[in-house]
């Protein structure tokens, strides 16, 4: 009875594998637009190692070492140059914890923070913070950063890159502040606005200021449109600027929309006049921001203290090992699979008329500067084995409403594509940021609108 289960169980599982087998080998074979040739040889190992198993299941079952033995060769000679490839990315990579970096930098530089995100003030469900800071007897919501600090902001592709914060804690050279007259451009957005993860003179706004010195970023990570419309009153009150560099990322700006509108002060940033006066109140702002970052500090410094550290890296360099070889291209099949629901999710008709409302406002504001007003629209790493573009139906509607506010609009995604693949211009082989060419062709499509402006600087 146990043998002849056995053997039941055994057909049923070589069936399964080799269809798996098939269909990976189908995916090698299709003519995807966007597929690179690392896609294609990882489906090809893949379809090899479902049929080398097959084997070495019927070998098993059948008592037939040499068919278990060459199906295990197949599976080596399958898996293992991408095993060696997850394992030469791993030893390349520096596996600390951000808390750890910052524990580390500290040792010759006390003036070290973790890069903070102001939705964590906003998304308090999903943090753990509080939604705002009492700073002599008053709630403040800190949208900014740490002032003057360097911030260990980002670990995407092995290495921790670290820069230096302004006096109201963006990734500015504090000095651009102290520009006399007009600003000549201002980057509003989320983490792509920031930077995230390249080098201060490869995003988008150093390389601007490369060409025009009084550039500055509001970009924060993690912000949305509303939060990106409070930034951008808060700390240019006083200003004025020849442009304004709008950055919207297709992927989770829309998703911010909901509990952005449902926080009960950036809400107050509907009205056009509100503000918290965060610049004014900067230097108190940061001192409570810095108390509060060191406790959660030291609160994590506690909890793992019982950890041997040694023992800890060397797992996750071990998993890393495995996601390198492995997870981008996992990870993107697994995304692929709810495109429809997402699509659906993320362009409600609620929140399109919550961002046509923002976008009236930052309108507003553009005219306050005497600004020009770009909506620079940023895709996200597409769904290239559908051979579609992702979420094309709401990406429509949403450069429409730009238009209809008098923005001009760049759509990088016909700026990336007319320079190669998109997949090229990202950090990793799965969602990520930009790598360094991709912000460098969002920037030179800038800075040639700018240059066509009979106002450029």
């Amino acid at each position: 009875m146990t043998s002849r289960y056995l053997n039941y169980s055994g057909r049923l599982t070589c069936a399964l594998l080799g269809v798996f087998a098939v269909l990976a080998f189908i995916e090698a074979a299709l003519p995807v637009p966007e597929s690179g040739r690392g896609d294609r040889l990882w489906s090809l190992a893949a379809g090899l190692g479902f049929a080398a198993a097959c084997a070495a299941v019927a070998g098993t079952l059948r008592w037939r070492p040499r068919w278990t033995g060459a199906a295990l060769l197949l599976i080596a000679l399958s898996y293992g140059p991408l095993f060696v490839a997850g394992l030469a990315v791993a030893q390349r990579a520096d596996t600390r914890t951000v808390s750890e970096v910052v524990r580390d930098m500290r040792r010759k530089d006390p003036d070290v923070y973790p890069g903070t995100t102001p939705s964590a003030f906003v998304r308090t469900d999903l943090s753990g913070w509080p939604d705002h800071l009492e700073i002599e007897s008053q709630d403040i919501h800190p949208f900014g950063g740490i002032a003057g600090a360097t911030v260990a902001g980002c670990n995407e592709t092995g290495e921790w890159l670290t820069w230096r914060t302004d006096r109201y804690g963006f990734r500015n050279p504090d000095s651009v502040w102290d520009t006399p007259g007009k600003l000549d451009a201002i980057v509003i957005g989320d983490s792509f606005a920031e930077g995230s993860c390249v080098r201060d003179d490869e995003h988008v706004a150093g390389r601007l200021r490369a060409r025009y010195p009084a550039t500055i970023t509001l970009g924060r990570g993690g912000s949305g449109p509303l939060l990106e419309l409070a930034l951008l009153r808060e700390f240019t009150a006083e200003r004025t600027a020849r442009h304004l560099y709008w950055m919207f990322f297709e992927e989770w700006d829309l998703q911010d929309i909901d509990a952005e509108f449902n926080h009960n002060v950036l809400e107050k940033y509907l009205a056009p006049d509100y503000r918290q006066g965060l610049a004014a109140q900067a230097r108190e702002v940061d001192t409570a921001y810095r108390a509060f970052i060191d406790g959660r500090l030291a609160a994590q410094e506690t909890s793992a203290g019982g950890e041997p550290p040694a023992i800890r890296r060397a797992m996750a360099s071990f998993t890393s090992v495995v996601v390198a070889a492995n997870v981008p291209h996992a990870a993107r099949r697994s995304r692929a699979s709810t495109s429809a629901q997402l699509v659906q999710a993320l362009y409600t008709p609620l929140d399109l008329e919550r961002l046509r409302t923002i976008m009236g406002l930052m309108a507003a504001e553009a005219g306050s500067l005497e600004s020009s007003l770009t909506f620079v629209y940023l895709p996200r790493y597409p769904l290239d084995h559908l051979g579609q573009d992702w979420p094309a139906p709401g990406k429509q509607m949403v450069l429409q409403m730009a238009r209809e506010h008098d923005m001009q609009v760049v759509d990088v995604t016909d700026v990336f594509r007319a320079n190669g693949r998109l997949t090229e211009f990202f950090a990793l082989p799965g969602p990520s940021h930009y790598n360094s060419r991709g912000y460098g062709l969002i920037a030179e499509e800038l800075i040639a609108l700018t240059e066509a402006r009979p106002d450029s600087p």
